[in-house]
């Protein structure tokens, strides 16, 4: 049962739990995560950091039990923004997408990479007028999304996340400067606020600038 006020004998900190999250089961079978008060407080006012809220309503459409889903809910919430909900049809619909945002003049969206090209190439598709920012994280962003993000959109802000449900969801983010001159990997930036991050080889050494490693993250937004 929901605890209620006299159950509540302890003040609230930012180390205790602020919810549960099942991985993705990538690497085996999905595990639940306890992610932190202080990890997602930090993430969310980072957010609001470097996007103004302001600028136009967010596009809800993720699931609650997906990061992205309290991102687009909370970080808004947080920092005086608004939000439109897409339904579970819309949200898997590129052209319903593209109304929605159209009809609302959304300023910010988040997708996963592999839905940026479908969603631009829709026939449905024109620049949204209140369009901002547009957020991709879940999936390596490639020089293909670049250039027909460029193509489409050339005077939107884009942000490359990169993070993991044991870090409160996003450790590192770049803002990508379109070069149609890039070849190669897209960056994942450095890291974002109260967070470290360091390349490591087998016995936990910091290894040479160009020198392959393990990614660790440090910081607020470790999980329990």
């Amino acid at each position: 049962t929901n605890p209620d006020n006299r159950d509540r004998v302890r003040p609230l900190t930012p180390t205790n739990p602020a919810y549960v999250i099942y991985t993705s089961g990538s690497t085996g079978k999905p595990k639940g995560v306890v992610g932190l008060h202080g990890g997602a407080a930090n993430r969310l006012e980072w957010i609001g950091g470097i996007h103004s809220y302001r600028q136009g309503p967010t596009l809800a459409k993720s699931s609650i039990s997906f990061l992205d889903g309290s991102t687009e809910l909370l970080g808004a919430f947080l920092n005086n923004g608004s939000v439109v909900l897409a339904g579970s049809v819309a949200a898997r619909d590129p052209g319903r997408i593209t109304r929605l945002m159209d009809q609302h003049k959304v300023g910010c969206l988040t997708l996963v990479p592999s839905l940026l090209v479908p969603l631009l190439e829709d026939d449905d598709f024109c620049k949204p007028v209140g369009l901002q920012s547009w957020i991709c994280s879940g999936e390596p962003l490639t020089v293909l999304h670049l250039q027909k993000f460029q193509e489409d959109l050339p005077d939107v802000r884009l942000f490359n996340f990169y993070g993991a449900s044991e870090a409160s969801g996003d450790s590192l983010f770049e803002e990508i400067i379109i070069d149609s001159n890039r070849t190669g990997l897209v960056p994942i930036g450095r890291p974002i606020w109260n967070t470290q991050v360091y390349v490591l080889d087998d016995w936990l050494r910091p290894v040479p600038v160009g020198v392959s490693g393990e990614l660790y993250i440090a910081g607020a937004g470790l999980a329990r």
